[in-house]
């Protein structure tokens, strides 16, 4: 049960940084030890988390970046379009281009 609510509460504090405008086509999945969150076709934009995240499968139809901090700055890591689970070690946003 506390499995479920971690996740759920990591979810609820997945934060959509900047305006969004097209959508990637297909689906993205932040794995980390508590559980997994996933998007289907995500909108272009930079997403953070307030809990790390360290495999991304990226089943969309554009290659996405990934970073370590908050806000979509500092050192990153590029996980191609429609790669299987990719551990990018503990990262806290994503960038999806438009």
């Amino acid at each position: 049960m506390a499995r479920i609510s971690a996740l759920a509460a990591a979810a609820a504090c997945l934060v959509l940084i900047g305006t969004p405008a097209d959508a990637a086509t297909g689906t993205l999945i932040f794995s980390s030890g508590i559980g997994q969150t996933t998007f289907i076709d995500p909108a272009a934009g930079c997403y953070a988390t307030t809990s790390p995240f360290t495999t991304v499968t990226n089943h969309t139809n554009v290659p996405v970046t990934v970073y370590e901090s908050g806000g979509c700055f500092g050192p990153s890591q590029t996980v191609p379009a429609g790669s299987n689970p990719t551990p990018v070690g503990p990262r806290r946003s994503v960038s999806i281009p438009s």
